[in-house]
């Protein structure tokens, strides 16, 4: 969603990373011929217009809710090495990750930032491509998201399309979500992009204010065996589990993040805590926004236990299926509160901060302790398939 003052507090992180990954990109080729001549076919053009035909589209409430996942899942759809949503969910290890921003306690300077519970951070992306084989030429201007001028990278974007490779991106600093680029008109003036706000499928945007993110395509070249990157996507969710703050502190992840978002909803109802509206209002959108992000997160973990457990042998299979399990049974608790209305009102069910009552908040507790509960004993059942011996 748009970014507030807290947006990216890892900005320095991602100028690293991203300087690496240029250097490493400027030595490689766009995958194999032959593969670039097959996606190639699904070019198509008229008059001033290039388009890669079939790229999916994206829309709020269909299972993606993950823009980083859901973009690079539609971005290779059309390549000859697809990964599907809740693949790269897993391999991420976003399907176990739940994320909590540590507020400042000072009235005033109270906020949530909306980046809490997003997919492209540094680490995340790092290991969806390691265990997809899938690698990507990132190119991050979030030190100057407002105006990040990414005009120089148009004849990259071209190359690409022209490949038959779309580009996952930012829309623009005015819609921090990722999309998908498939296309260009007036002769590359104006890209034709994938957008989960895009109510006919398509949002055109002009060149100069696309960013301040890109994702590259450039080769398929897997580093481990399929079980070898599933195994580590799960001891990436016993680590979620327990890792606590962030280095910069102000990401909470797992147990801590659900008892600091507990104690936060108290803050309304605290008279000593003095919340103004605004603040009430940040609170309450950081709410909607991480659980919808967590419900989706969480559907895609049954998916990937289901096809983990098939894979591991024993005691291990045996495990992720009682996690799987215990999974399913939180996934029904979240979507239970979120269709019976009594609970983390949001833009589905017509929610507004005027509603979201003390005994709304109460509930919502109450589901953040059941959903913990739960979260610990599946957790603890992945420990025991990845680290048996334990």
């Amino acid at each position: 969603m748009n970014a507030d003052t807290h947006r990216y507090e890892n900005k320095s992180i991602w100028r690293v990373t991203t300087a690496l990954l240029l250097s490493a990109a400027s030595v490689a080729c766009i995958a194999g011929a032959e593969e670039t001549r097959d996606m190639a076919t699904k070019v198509k053009r008229e008059g001033g217009k290039v388009w890669i035909e079939g790229v999916p589209e994206l829309h709020w409430g269909k299972g993606t809710e993950c823009t980083y996942a859901g973009a690079v899942a539609a971005a290779l759809a059309v390549t000859e090495h697809p990964v599907p949503y809740e693949d790269i969910v897993g391999f991420s290890g976003l399907a176990f990750r739940l994320r909590w921003w540590f507020s400042d306690t000072e009235r005033g300077k109270r906020g949530w930032c909306p980046s809490t519970p997003v997919g492209e951070f540094p680490e995340e992306v790092e290991a969806s491509q390691e265990r997809t084989g899938w690698r990507f030429l990132i190119d991050s201007r979030m030190d100057r998201e407002k105006d990040p001028h990414m005009e120089d990278r148009a004849k990259d974007i071209a190359v690409s399309i022209e490949a038959g490779k779309p580009v996952p991106a930012y829309i623009s600093s005015q819609n921090l979500n990722v999309g998908v680029i498939y296309g260009y008109q007036d002769g590359g003036k104006k890209w034709l992009m994938r957008d989960y706000f895009a109510k006919d499928g398509t949002t055109v945007v002009p060149i100069e204010k696309l960013g301040p993110m890109i994702f590259i395509l450039r080769e398929f070249k897997p580093t481990m065996p399929r079980r070898e990157a599933v195994e580590e996507s799960l001891k990436m969710a016993v680590k979620h589990w327990t890792r606590g703050k962030s280095p910069n502190g102000k990401y909470l992840y797992g147990k801590a993040a659900l008892e600091q978002w507990a104690k936060d909803l108290s803050l309304p109802d605290d008279a000593t805590a003095d919340l103004s509206s605004q603040e009430k209002g940040a609170l309450f959108f950081a709410t909607w926004w991480v659980f919808s992000q967590w419900h989706d997160a969480r559907e895609a973990a049954v998916k990937f236990l289901d096809m983990a457990a098939e894979k591991a042998e024993g005691k291990a299979g045996e495990a992720l299926k009682r996690a799987k399990k215990l999974y399913e049974g939180e996934v029904k608790l979240l979507v239970s509160s979120g269709q019976g209305r009594d609970a983390f009102l949001g833009p589905w069910n017509a929610g507004k901060v005027e509603n979201w009552t003390p005994e709304l908040r109460k509930r919502e507790q109450e589901i953040l302790a059941a959903a913990a509960r739960l979260e610990a004993a599946a957790v603890a059942e992945i420990e025991k398939a990845v680290e048996p011996n334990r």
